[in-house]
């Protein structure tokens, strides 16, 4: 079972999981591929000029090649997700943070999409709404169109409006309270 799983209530179901778009990475990985380019050309000038221990210089490689590989790592436990009842922000790879927004609370939902956000498919979601956090900001997410559809399917659907009906004895006080 994994960690989201573990966090839904029963009948609770996920109707849309998204995380952040892959564009988010491009700066780690311009800035982590740039580096790995400099040791390799450094050791490879080395190997020409001084032989001995210059492909020790190598071992530098672990510092760019981790650090991509932690800032992947990171992206792929970022998550999204929207359930029949609420919506989770669910980060950390170790140590988590979820947060969570029940949709009966979602006052208003507005999404921004910018010209390249249209062509590569990210864009921001902001989520205002009657609870203490007030709004929640979900930046360059992937799919946006997707998810402000699934957040209004499911704001929309029966099982959110559902009301429980007062049992015979509430029933009985209110009438009573009516009557005074």
């Amino acid at each position: 079972m994994s960690y989201v799983e573990k966090l839904l209530t029963k009948q609770e179901e996920i109707a849309l999981s998204v995380h952040d778009h892959w564009i988010t990475l491009l700066p780690t990985l311009l800035i982590d591929g740039t580096i790995s380019l400099l040791i390799i050309g450094l050791v490879i000038a080395g190997v020409i000029i001084s032989p001995p221990f210059t492909w020790l210089g190598l071992l530098l490689l672990v510092i760019p090649v981790g650090h991509s590989v932690l800032w992947i790592w990171r992206w792929q436990n970022q998550r999204y997700l929207i359930t029949n009842r609420r919506i989770l922000q669910v980060t950390g790879t170790f140590n988590k943070r979820v947060s969570d927004t029940p949709l009966d609370k979602i006052n208003d939902i507005l999404m921004e999409q910018s010209a390249a956000g249209r062509m590569l498919g990210y864009g921001d979601v902001k989520i205002i709404s009657g609870s203490e956090a007030g709004t929640d900001v979900f930046r360059q997410i992937a799919k946006p169109i997707e998810f402000k559809k699934a957040i209004l399917e499911q704001q929309y659907s029966p099982e959110v409006h559902e009301v429980a009906a007062p049992s015979s004895d509430e029933t009985i006080e209110l009438e009573k309270r009516r009557a005074s």
